[in-house]
């Protein structure tokens, strides 16, 4: 949201209907919704617990490599839409 807070948001959807709504619905509310908000508690506490810089000093794994060229790529794109954007 700024340079200090962040927005999250956790989308709770699964497309279904007739019976299998009912039964979803059930099922969650019975079983699934306590284990999904306990982990949407853990990630509230790790977000809250992450310093300001977390982003700079990542330990990245062999098999995040998909996500740093995600990144370069958005970044590169990014840099040449704002290159040739008239100027305000």
């Amino acid at each position: 949201m700024d340079a200090e807070r962040t927005g999250v948001f956790f989308w709770r959807y699964r497309r279904a209907s007739a019976w299998q709504r009912d039964t979803w619905r059930f099922l969650y509310r019975t079983l699934i919704e306590e284990r999904h908000w306990a982990v949407l508690e853990q990630d509230r506490v790790l977000l809250e617990a992450l310093p300001a810089d977390a982003d700079q000093h990542e330990h990245l794994y062999q098999h995040d490599l998909g996500l740093v060229r995600l990144r370069r790529l958005l970044r590169a794109r990014a840099e040449q839409q704002s290159a040739s954007a008239p100027p305000a």
